[in-house]
């Protein structure tokens, strides 16, 4: 099974603030950048009635 995340600039930006910053573990940056096959972006536009 091929599993699929979508993850919003939140997640990215929590993790660097929070646990995983740059300089404290840049292991899971450089593993999220090594992810195979590479990682494509989405743009979702999201349309409210009002």
């Amino acid at each position: 099974m091929n599993l699929r995340y979508l993850l919003d600039a939140n997640v990215f930006i929590e993790a660097k603030n929070r646990y995983y910053g740059f300089d404290i573990v840049p292991s899971f940056w450089e593993w999220l950048d090594s992810r195979q096959p590479p990682m494509t972006s989405l743009h979702l536009a999201l349309f409210f009635n009002a």
